[in-house]
Formats: structure tokens, C-alpha cells, sequence
């Protein structure tokens, strides 16, 4: 098969995505307002709702980027020429805006906030990881930027299916069962290894297996069914976290929850991709907005809520209650805007003036017919990462 590149860009936007990307980061960020908070003043924001399950909010994030990667590279598999194109975009993609984040991070330890305990931070091994995104996840100077480690791991490995399509299939199957062996037959491996062998790496899997059902149905599933994914998996997702926060009081074993809540979020998330296919989901501009910076959100997130949480000390505003919770997460999500519009958005233009990285994608522009150009289902599907990457594609 050839490879169409206007009608492959065209096909591409699934502007529903956006609205898995804001519940992810919610998700995460009500988490952080919870856990930095309570420590603090003994009460819990939320009747404890956000208590447990941080990684609930990451389960979606690393769902959809293997859904994204699959659904938006699926042409390019096979054709080598393309890798580096794919690598460049995917790698400028999430470290350049971490990397400000660690140097901003690292700057304020480095001026006392935090304490001795951050100041361990700062050695110099852990620096070097921190900013190749390989440091620890307790260690790096990042809190957030654990989780980049999978997606950039999820994004090397799909790149050898660029290569050679059997190579990155045999590659991705491989870490799957790797994974389950290590998880389930209680094989462990060292430090290293191990760490891509968590459990939580089989949503990558579980994403692309949801991008496999959507490119099967280009024009929907049935009404009905398409509702259907969207609804259980829903009911699904949360009732477990409801099930996480009032129940058990602590999040369900990592072997079982990345079934429970991957298969929830693959099923939410190919509802949504299947409805939007179908044309019955419309989102309002902010909606794109906050999808396309959930990223930096994402990278922002729990740096800002420490420092806005120290300025109210400082200012004796009382801590705890829900009206401050909501407070500190609106100005988490301000900072992350502020980031998107005035440091991520305008870093990622200029890195795409490069010719290395830009020519391809202003090859496409150019030939792609005006009403694709302009049209109401045109934008390329935003390339935010996970956080948690929205580490999505």
C-alpha cells in the first residue's frame, strides 16, 4: 500500500482525544492537590476521593499514547526513510520542555526550597539522569517526569516498526510477554530492566490494541455499540476509583489494576474515537486548548501547587478545605496554560522551522487540498505527551 500523506493527515484528528487528555489531568493533578496538602494540615480535600490511585490519571495517559502513537504513525510502518523524521518529532516532542522543568526544579533546590531532602537531589549522578529522564522515580529532580521514561521506551520501540514492520511487532510483543513474565511468574530482573517490566507498561499494549479496533471500523462501529464502550467504560473506570478512595482506602494491586483501569480507558477511549469517526462529537475551542497543553500541565502541575501551597502559609491562608483545593488547581491549571502559550507552544513552532524536523510536515501542508486545510476536522491530532505522558503521541 502507498502511502498517502494528505489523506493520512487529514484522518488523523480525533479532536474527542482531547477530552481523555483533560480527565487524565485532572485526575493527576487533584491527586498531587491531595497529597501535598494533607500531609500538611490533617484533612483530607474531597471527602478523600483523591487519597489513592495517583496513577489513575497516568493508566489513561499511557493508554492513549499507545492508542495515539499507533493511530497516527500506523502509514509509516515499514517505511525506514521515515524513522528519522518520527524520531525527532517524538524526542523534541516531550525533552525540551522537561528539560526546562528540570532546570527550573533544580534551580529552586538549589536556592533551599525544599530543604535538605531536595538538596540530595542535585548530586551530580542523579542531575545527569534527571535530565536524560532516567533517573528514579523518588529521586528525580522532575517529581512528574517518571513516567517519561515508558513513553520515551513505548516511543523507541514502535520506531523499529518504522524500520521493519515485523522487527517493531516482534519488539513490542516481546516487551509485553517480558513484562507478564516478570509480573506473573515472579521473575525479577535487576533495577533496570525491571523498571520497564512494571505492570503499568501493558497499557501501552492495551492502547495500541484499542488503535488496532478503531482503524478496523474507519467510519464507526454502530451508534449503539460505540456509546456502549464509551458508557461502560466509564462506569467501569470510576467505580473502581470510588471503590479505591472509600473502600480500600489505597489503590488495588498494580497486577490487577492495570487491567481493570487500562481495559476501561482503552474501552473510553475507543468510544470516543469511534463516536467522533461517526461526527457526533463537536468540542468547543477550549476544550482543544486544554487537550493541546495537558502536556505541560502535566510538567507544571506539582511544582506549582508547592510553591502556591507555601504562599498561602506564608500568607496564613488556611489550608485543607475544598475551596482551597479547587483554588490551588485552578492556578495549576493557569500555570500550565501559561507554559503551553508562552514556552512549550512557541519552542515547538521554532523546532519545527528546522528543516530536519519541519520539511516533511510543510511538504504536506503544501499539498493538501485548501478545504482539508481549513476544515473543521483538519488540525493534526495534538502531539502532548504523558504526561503519562499526556505522554500521548
Amino acid at each position: 500500500m502507498t502511502f498517502d500523506a494528505v489523506r493520512s493527515r487529514y484522518e488523523q484528528h480525533l479532536s474527542s482525544l482531547d477530552l481523555a487528555r483533560i480527565g487524565a489531568s485532572l485526575l493527576v493533578l487533584f491527586y498531587h492537590v491531595h497529597s501535598i496538602t494533607s500531609p500538611i494540615t490533617g484533612k483530607m480535600p474531597f471527602g478523600g476521593l483523591f487519597q489513592s490511585g495517583s496513577s489513575r490519571g497516568v493508566d489513561i495517559f499511557f493508554v492513549l499514547s499507545g492508542c495515539i502513537i499507533l493511530w497516527r504513525h500506523r502509514q509509516e510502518v515499514g517505511q525506514p526513510r521515515r524513522w528519522p523524521a518520527y524520531m525527532s518529532r517524538r524526542l523534541l516532542r516531550i525533552y525540551p520542555p522537561a528539560l526546562i522543568m528540570t532546570v527550573i526544579a533544580a534551580t529552586m533546590y538549589a536556592s533551599g526550597f525544599g530543604g535538605a531532602e531536595k538538596a540530595v537531589k542535585l548530586e551530580s549522578h542523579n542531575l545527569m539522569l534527571s535530565l536524560l529522564l532516567m533517573a528514579e522515580r523518588s529521586s528525580s529532580v522532575l517529581n512528574v517526569a517518571w513516567t517519561l521514561k515508558y513513553v520515551v521506551f513505548f516511543y523507541v520501540l514502535f520506531g523499529l516498526a518504522i524500520i521493519d514492520r515485523r522487527l517493531g511487532a516482534l519488539a513490542i510483543a516481546t516487551w509485553q510477554l517480558a513484562i507478564l513474565v516478570h509480573v506473573y511468574a515472579g521473575l525479577g530482573g535487576s533495577q533496570w530492566d525491571a523498571y520497564f517490566l512494571q505492570p503499568m507498561g501493558l497499557e501501552f499494549g492495551i492502547g495500541a490494541a484499542a488503535a488496532l479496533l478503531i482503524a478496523c471500523f474507519p467510519v464507526g462501529l454502530p451508534l449503539r455499540a460505540c456509546r456502549s464502550l464509551l458508557i461502560g467504560g466509564l462506569g467501569v473506570f470510576f467505580s473502581l476509583k470510588l471503590y479505591e478512595s472509600f473502600v480500600l482506602h489505597q489503590e488495588l494491586p498494580a497486577d490487577v489494576s492495570v487491567w481493570v483501569f487500562g481495559m476501561s480507558s482503552a474501552s473510553m477511549i475507543a468510544g470516543l474515537a469511534l463516536l467522533d469517526l461517526r461526527g457526533h462529537i463537536r468540542l468547543p475551542p477550549i476544550f482543544r486548548l486544554l487537550g493541546a497543553a495537558s502536556f505541560s500541565m502535566y510538567l507544571v502541575n506539582y511544582s506549582a501547587i508547592v510553591i502556591a501551597v507555601r504562599v498561602m502559609q506564608l500568607a496564613g491562608v488556611p489550608l485543607g478545605g475544598n475551596i482551597t483545593a479547587f483554588t490551588l488547581a485552578g492556578l495549576a491549571i493557569c500555570c500550565g496554560l501559561v507554559f503551553h502559550v508562552l514556552i512549550d507552544q512557541p519552542l515547538q513552532r521554532e523546532l519545527r522551522t528546522h528543516q530536519w524536523l519541519g520539511s516533511h510536515r510543510n511538504s504536506l501542508a503544501a499539498k493538501m487540498p485548501a478545504r482539508a486545510q481549513i476544515g473543521p476536522r483538519t488540525t493534526a491530532l495534538s502531539e502532548s505527551a504523558p504526561p503519562v505522558a499526556s505522554p500521548s503521541g
